[in-house]
């Protein structure tokens, strides 16, 4: 299998309530936007993890708060059962990355905690922080014209 840089973003507020229930009888398809904007930012490790860091297999790149009362856990459990699913190909071909949307709350450490709570396998699965600016470029992203 050819694996290309590619970037799917699942963007919280569009993909999570699909994500949230049991998908249709027909196959639930979410948008390619195509390549997300360079980016490094902090981990839950401390260490700096930029986007061009996983060049070479799928990310998945979602958007969440830890003090989230429901899509965000919701959102966490369901791809911790995509991790599962993958089996060994999880970090190794594919890799997820959720990044905060509360950077003043959620530090490495809370991050860390939030993984380590809701099954995420960090050895493919990354949670970033960093400087508000820096996460509003993330989320400035927009789908390129058709």
């Amino acid at each position: 299998m050819n694996m290309r840089w590619v970037v799917t973003l699942l963007l919280l507020a569009a993909a999570a309530p699909a994500l949230a229930h049991d998908p249709p009888e027909e196959e639930l398809v979410l948008p390619m936007l195509g390549p997300a904007p360079a980016f490094e930012l902090l981990a839950q490790d401390r260490q700096p993890l930029a986007l061009a860091d996983l060049r070479g297999k799928p990310v998945v790149v979602t958007f969440i708060y830890t003090a989230c009362p429901d899509m965000c856990p919701l959102l966490t459990q369901k791809l911790v059962a995509v991790q599962e699913a993958l089996g060994p190909a999880f970090g190794r071909d594919v890799a997820f990355v959720s990044i905060t949307v509360d950077p003043e709350l959620d530090t490495p450490e809370v991050l860390a905690h939030y993984a380590g709570t809701h099954g995420a396998d960090l050895d493919g699965w990354s949670f970033l922080t960093g400087e508000p600016e820096a996460i509003a470029a993330c989320l400035l992203y927009t789908s390129p014209s058709p």
